[in-house]
């Protein structure tokens, strides 16, 4: 059986692998593999013969996950169910559809000199698990309802990431960014999910620059302490809020140990401050259970001089639970009372719903 490349960061192979070759060597070979340029890295030219003859001894090719179902949504969203080494999961490659108008817009509104986008591909996003199910247990997700089996290891989440920058590519599409927000709470899986990002961010790895990784966290304290000390090399931080206050965030997040919101958001202050980075707060508007005017005012006043940036979601429907999305002109006065005051705050568009393939969608089983 191969022995997986990805189980390892590249200056751990380089380390490892010294005795049989240049360091350079060796990174030049893990890179391809993080390239798709080649699954067997001994293969490359100019390896030299000790170095390609022990990546052949070892069979150091990465494993992939095997595709059980893929499905597709109508606006080019692709859902894949993977088998990996710990379990079933589900993944996700987002294009980038904007039409040409909206493009222009954009390119209008941010200003800026005109580049030459000719010879770019289109841009597309990954979604990518770190849990096989999910302990948290949200009342409005479907990754919970079976629970927690295990935790991902770091070559299952580099794998699943490598697996979508191949299917883009296969679809004319760049895989620019990635955000851990599939099954599972990162944080959770803490040192798996920080061995991954340093794969995923070296330069002889999936060469993504940090600031183009996201981790979806419901607020674990240790958590974003272990990510804010990553200083620069910490990808931006995307915190699950879901109540201004702590009854009803925990009656929909009934998990235990949940943190406060107001420590969350301390937590989240803290991070942005020892990173730099980009902190956004994530909102499931649910029909009458947490989009009143009261409640509003209420996150407008916990958001107050955080800087952070709202993400309203539209509830994404799972059959076995019980709610509904909020309304879209209570959902529009939602957005207005936080622009009242002072927040910022956008809708953000569900991709992949009718394939179930949108937040709070993902499942360990086939749907």
């Amino acid at each position: 059986m191969a022995l997986n490349l990805l189980s390892k960061t590249p200056g751990q192979w380089a380390s490892e692998l010294s005795v049989f070759g240049t360091k350079e060597n060796v990174l030049r070979a893990v890179r391809a593999v993080y390239r798709l340029e080649t699954e067997e890295p001994w293969t490359l030219p100019d390896l030299g013969a000790a170095l390609a003859g022990e990546l052949e001894r070892l069979d150091a090719r990465p494993l992939w996950p095997t595709i059980i179902k893929r499905t597709e949504s109508d606006d080019q969203t692709e859902k894949l169910l993977v088998e990996t080494r710990m379990g079933a999961v589900e993944t996700v490659l987002i294009p980038d559809v904007r039409t040409e108008t909206s493009k222009l817009k954009m390119r209008t509104t941010l200003g800026g000199p005109e580049r030459d986008r000719s010879k770019k591909p289109p841009r597309a996003a990954g979604c990518i698990s770190t849990q096989v199910g999910c302990a948290v247990g949200c009342r409005f997700c479907a990754s919970g309802l079976l629970g927690l089996a295990r935790n991902l290891d770091a070559a299952d989440i580099v794998a699943q990431a490598l697996l979508l920058r191949k299917r883009a590519r296969e679809k004319g599409y760049h895989l620019a960014t990635v955000v851990l927000m599939g099954m599972g709470e990162p944080l959770h899986n803490t040192e798996n999910v920080l061995a991954a990002l340093e794969c995923l961010t070296d330069p002889s790895g999936g060469e993504l620059g940090a600031s183009l990784i996201t981790v979806s966290t419901i607020g674990v304290l240790e958590g974003i302490a272990a990510l804010a000390r990553l200083g620069r090399r910490a990808p931006n931080l995307a915190l699950s809020l879901h109540a201004p206050d702590d009854e009803t965030r925990a009656r929909i997040v009934p998990m235990k140990n949940l943190a406060r919101a107001r420590d969350a958001l301390a937590a989240a202050q803290e991070f942005a401050r020892a990173t730099r980075r980009f902190v956004t707060v994530s909102y499931v508007l649910l029909d009458g259970v947490n989009d009143s005017p009261e409640q509003a005012a209420a996150l407008a006043e916990l958001l107050e001089g955080t800087g952070f940036h709202v993400n309203l979601l539209p509830w994404n429907a799972v059959p076995e639970l019980p709610f509904a999305p909020t309304p879209r002109e209570r959902a529009q006065d939602f957005w207005e009372r936080l622009r009242a005051r002072g927040v910022a705050v956008h809708f953000r568009k569900a991709r992949g719903a009718d394939a179930r393939a949108a937040c709070g969608q993902l499942r360990r089983q086939p749907t």
